[in-house]
């Protein structure tokens, strides 16, 4: 596990002594591919069996679920535990009852369901069913703490007894630790000559590698039709882990549409890569696109933006809300730290937007990124994260 998390992420977790792993025999029993319908609900039935299975095994004075399984939060409190959550996302948001009412088609929302209205009017049911029960068992945890401003206002609305008023801040803002003090250490300048754009993240549905490949042909497009060529120099490099055989059949997917888009010569596919080779990547990017819609937070921008890479993301979620911001530089004014977009052609127009600036606003730029990004720091983690969770530790501290 150590071995593991030093190779994929950089991070060195405690001597053995300092810490004991506890096996669960039944954690596979949440894995989503075991239930292939009502997924959300036989996924917390699953995550209970699981959490009853861990605290008969191993009862904390403090529990804190970390996993995103809060129908454990009842069975700890009668057990006696204090009881903590940190929400990085929502099991259940607005915005997935939103999508299913409009009936608008998703990963998590498929065509046969959104194209019919009886289908979906039984699926915004069950969704607000689930909501309600979601929202029930999350007034268990005595401290709510989240991952970005977005999931905060979905957690504030949906769990109970969590809701902002004068007298309740809601739930606690507590960005996740991101070790870029390796990264912040790249130079600024990059090659020109043959930019590099890359994207990290796991193959997955959500992450919507498609929008990246129809953007970067467009972008071509676009380069061709101008007087500035750099674009049409540029190579994309799509990086990201697999899980199963269904994420390396989307990878082969992701292979086809670029040949069918005539792009296949200029874009690469890295699959699970060590630390130490994205650590290179990141070195020598120019552009870093991010696709997903409604991500949580997204540390894989935050290490772009350290890295001095330019970040062109999403404009929804945890990015648009708390990462690609304005900064005040220098002279009092506010700095862009990256581009937001929404269309495969917002996409296009902001990679040969970081390609042809001069080379003078882009360092700029990039320089601003990297200096707000501090905010996201594992000192300002720990810092966040004690002070939430104080209250029970202190209570613990007392008895």
């Amino acid at each position: 596990l150590a071995k593991r998390a030093m190779q994929r992420f950089g991070v060195e977790l405690p001597l053995p002594e300092n810490f004991e792993v506890v096996p669960i025999s039944k954690a596979r029993w949440v894995s989503p591919e075991n239930w292939p319908r009502f997924t959300l609900l036989c996924q917390a039935a699953a995550s209970v069996a699981v959490g009853y299975e861990a605290l008969m095994k191993a009862v904390p004075a403090v529990f804190v679920d970390t996993a995103g399984m809060p129908f454990i939060l009842p069975l700890a409190r009668l057990l006696g535990c204090e009881t903590a959550a940190y929400v990085h996302y929502p099991v259940i948001s607005m915005n997935m009852l939103e999508r299913v009412k409009s009936r608008k088609a998703m990963y998590n929302n498929k065509s046969d369901i959104s194209g019919s209205f009886w289908h979906s009017q039984l699926k915004l049911l069950y969704y607000r069913i689930f909501a309600f029960l979601y929202g029930a068992v999350g007034s268990c945890a005595k401290v709510a703490m989240v991952n970005s401003t977005w999931t905060r206002g979905h957690i504030h609305r949906l769990w109970w007894g969590w809701k902002i008023s004068p007298t309740n801040p809601g739930p606690f803002r507590v960005f996740p630790p991101c070790n870029t003090e390796d990264l912040v250490s790249f130079p600024i300048q990059r090659s020109m000559k043959n930019p590099l754009i890359i994207s990290i993240g796991q193959f997955r549905p959500e992450k919507a590698h498609e929008v990246q490949l129809k953007a970067f042909a467009l972008a071509l497009k676009q380069a061709q039709n101008s007087d500035v060529k750099t674009a049409l120099n540029s190579k994309l490099v799509l990086i990201g882990g697999c899980r199963d055989e269904g994420d390396y059949e989307r990878v082969d997917a992701l292979k086809q549409l670029a040949e069918s888009l005539d792009i296949a010569q200029k874009v690469e596919f890295r699959v699970n890569l060590d630390y130490g080779v994205l650590r290179d990547c990141l070195r020598d990017a120019v552009v870093g696109l991010h696709t997903m819609i409604d991500e949580h937070f997204g540390i894989g921008i935050v290490e772009y933006m350290a890295a001095g890479v330019i970040a062109v993301a999403n404009n929804s979620g945890g990015p648009a809300a708390d990462i690609v911001v304005p900064t005040i530089g220098a002279s009092g004014q506010m700095e862009p730290t990256g581009y937001l977009a929404s269309s495969a052609e917002e996409y296009a127009n902001a990679i040969v937007n970081v390609l042809t600036i001069s080379t003078k606003e882009r360092e700029k730029m990039a320089t601003a990124a990297r200096k707000s990004v501090r905010r996201f720091s594992e000192k300002a983690f720990d810092e966040s994260f004690i002070n939430a969770t104080s209250k029970l530790l202190n209570k613990i501290e007392e008895t």
